[in-house]
Parts: structure tokens; C-alpha cells; sequence
């Protein structure tokens, strides 16, 4: 019981300070909408995100994810930004206290795994989208272990996989969450207290 509270209260603070992070200043990639915007995509994308956290803010969660996606097309090399829409969908969307009803709350959750697959393929650090991921998984594990049918071992199984994908990207705490999701009982040793976005 605990540890279920913590992993909730870890879970809360990682996506209140994902809300709150300032968008990543990386320079733009070359999407279609960075270059037909051009030196303005940038404030265009930062303005997408101030209103997607409004857009949350007055419960219009619709509008909300429609303008995640369009922040995330003007600059989809942006780590914190896919790590921000999947943690409001994995976190938030799939919590059991907003979404009671179990099919509903696992298709948000995939929902926001997937959406941490799909920056993978575009973003900067692809590490930090794999240890993303496997947080997802494993605090899953611990709070709501019936968002997979096989349970918290299922999950504990694929925060495994996802942190060893995370350890072959570079990620410098993949091994030890990879153990630690593995043995939970096991401490964790000098990992990052966060992976919230810079």
C-alpha cells in the first residue's frame, strides 16, 4: 500500500511538472509545418502548448489533445512535448479516479504508450521516450494493475523491455530501473529522481 501511494504521488508530481515545464528550445528539424512557418514556429508551437494547458485547465480535454498534436507537428523532434501529451494520457486520462471504466481507462492508457512509441520515432532523445515508457509501465504496475489483463507482472514485463530499450538508446538509468522493475523490492541506487521533461 505504500509503495502504491508513492508510485501515485510520483506520478502526479511527474505529470503536474510536465504540465508546467517550458517547451523544449530545440532547434526546428524541418517538418512540413516548421518550414512553412519558418523563424515563427517556434513561438507557434510554444503558443500551442499555453493553449492545450488552458485548453485542460477549463476541462475541454478534446481541444486539448487536438492542440498537443498540432504543437507536436510544429516541432516533432521535441522530447518534452511527446513525453507531455503521453503523461497527460497515460497519467491523467487513465487514472481509475477520472476514467471508472476499465475498458475506457486501458484504451487512454495505450493510448499514451503509444503516443510515447510514435515521438520515439521522431524526437531528439528516442532514451528518454524508452524511460518514459517504462515508467509508464511500472507505475502502472503499482497503482492500476488491471489496466493489463495478465496484470502487474504483464506490466512489470514491458516496463523491463522498455527500460532495456531505453539502456541500448543511452539512457544512463535504464539498467537500474530495469532491475528495479524486475525486483521491486530492490533499491534504487543513484537513478534520476525524475525524467520530467527539462
Amino acid at each position: 500500500m505504500k509503495r502504491a501511494l508513492g508510485w501515485s504521488v510520483a506520478g502526479a508530481l511527474l505529470a503536474l511538472g510536465l504540465w508546467h515545464a517550458p517547451p523544449s528550445t530545440t532547434a526546428p528539424a524541418g517538418s512540413t509545418a516548421q518550414r512553412l512557418l519558418g523563424p515563427i514556429a517556434p513561438a507557434a508551437r510554444d503558443i500551442q502548448w499555453i493553449r492545450f494547458q488552458g485548453a485542460l485547465l477549463n476541462g475541454d480535454a478534446e481541444r486539448a489533445l487536438e492542440l498537443a498534436e498540432s504543437a507536436l507537428a510544429l516541432q516533432p523532434q521535441s522530447t518534452d512535448g511527446w513525453m507531455l501529451l503521453a503523461g497527460h494520457l497515460a497519467f491523467d486520462r487513465a487514472s481509475a479516479e477520472r476514467e471508472p471504466d476499465l475498458p475506457r481507462r486501458r484504451a487512454w492508457f495505450q493510448a499514451g504508450v503509444e503516443v510515447a512509441r510514435r515521438g520515439i520515432e521522431h524526437a531528439d532523445e528516442p532514451a528518454r521516450l524508452h524511460f518514459w515508457r517504462g515508467l509508464l509501465y511500472l507505475s502502472k504496475a503499482e497503482v492500476d494493475p488491471a489496466l493489463d489483463p495478465n496484470g502487474a507482472d504483464a506490466l512489470r514485463l514491458r516496463a523491463i523491455e522498455a527500460f532495456e530499450d531505453a539502456t541500448a538508446a543511452g539512457h544512463p538509468d535504464g539498467p537500474e530501473f530495469a532491475l528495479y522493475a524486475a525486483d521491486p523490492d530492490r533499491e534504487l541506487e543513484g537513478a534520476a529522481e525524475s525524467e520530467a521533461p527539462d
